[in-house]
């Protein structure tokens, strides 16, 4: 029948008419665009928490070496009342 695709013996990929080849090139398309989102999404939810935990980490560091002795264990030498 006209334009439809004829299987081919020679290991080459079968002609698919205009209309066709079109839709499955825009679906290859949005099934790549759908595979790459997770991969993006993830990517963000990296750099965001990479953007958090630096701050957190110097707030903690600085609480530690802190005068008042935040974040330090009690001296032993210091006595409990």
């Amino acid at each position: 029948m006209p334009g439809e695709a004829i299987p081919r013996s020679d290991g080459t990929a079968p002609h698919f008419p205009a209309p066709g080849s079109e839709t499955i090139v825009r679906l290859e398309e949005r099934n790549i665009r759908a595979d790459e989102a997770p991969v993006v999404a993830q990517a963000e939810r990296i750099e965001e928490t990479r953007r958090t935990d630096d701050p957190l980490g110097r707030i903690a560091g600085s609480l530690i070496s802190s005068p008042t002795g935040f974040g330090r264990p009690p001296s032993p030498h210091r006595r409990r009342r």
